[in-house]
């Protein structure tokens, strides 16, 4: 006896740990087929936070004179 269940990728790409489109597709064979995964934690998680316009860096550096 046995039993299948069908999950979506992307819910299997959530519980898993948002792992890459290829590394997911080593785990699930059966997901060889699939070409794109969107997934906007990632996409996210890739952005970079940009300056504030007007803000004044201010480094202070320690060290021997």
């Amino acid at each position: 006896m046995s039993c299948f269940a069908s999950v979506s990728p992307k819910l299997l790409h959530n519980h898993l740990g948002h792992p890459s489109l290829t590394k997911l597709k080593l785990m699930v064979p059966s997901l060889n087929k699939l070409s794109t995964l969107d997934c906007e934690s990632c996409q996210l998680g890739k952005h970079v936070r940009s300056t504030f316009p007007n803000q004044v860096n201010k480094k202070y550096i320690w060290g021997p004179n």
